[in-house]
């Protein structure tokens, strides 16, 4: 079993359009490398984005990279980050898992079966 392992993106954090450009390419260039791998899942453990709702132009680049690992049959899963999560608002995240290009890990289980 082949996963990739990405935390703490904070994607949306860089105010600068020259580091913005960066922003976006580390992170395009991760999925790719997820993608031409054949990752059988990607987890990302918290802080995929730098606030609960990014601006618009964050919200476009993300949910046109999840789309293409979502195409390439890979799951991502996404547990909310300290900087994902509002407790008096939506997440962007709630609407990646509305369309399902990802699912939200909310909480364990446990199968004492297994």
């Amino acid at each position: 079993m082949l996963f990739a392992h990405l935390s703490d993106i904070h994607l949306g954090f860089q105010k600068h359009e020259s580091l913005q450009k960066i922003e976006q390419q580390v992170f395009e260039k991760c999925l790719d490398e997820c993608i031409a791998r054949k990752v059988d899942f990607i987890l990302i453990p918290g802080d995929l984005f730098h606030v609960n709702i990014p601006e618009m132009r964050v919200q476009k680049f993300a949910f046109a990279k999840f789309r293409q690992v979502h195409d390439a049959g890979i799951p991502i899963y996404v547990v909310y980050g300290s900087h994902d999560f509002s407790p008096v608002s939506n997440s962007v995240i709630d609407l990646l898992a509305e369309v399902g290009y990802i699912t939200k890990v909310t909480k364990a289980t446990s199968n004492e079966n297994n």
